[in-house]
């Protein structure tokens, strides 16, 4: 199968679970590239559990995410 140069997966992330891990997982494994977008706190409204800036750092941390940054709009 050919990988496509990038892949984009958004979301709030609050807690990171397993059904998150395996998504972003797979989409790396199907892409070069994997971006990420964390919903900012705005965004996210009443869901939000953790600040936005740690939600982005916790998906900064994973190993198979290239890039990652908040979604404002």
């Amino acid at each position: 199968m050919k990988k496509v140069n990038k892949i984009f997966v958004s979301g709030n992330f609050n807690i990171i679970h397993p059904g998150h891990l395996r998504i972003l997982k797979f989409a790396r494994e199907n892409g070069k590239k994997l971006i990420v977008g964390v919903e900012s706190d705005q965004i996210a409204g009443n869901a939000v559990k953790i600040n936005e800036q740690l939600r982005l750092e916790n998906i900064k941390s994973l190993e198979y995410v290239d890039e990652a940054f908040i979604i404002n709009d």
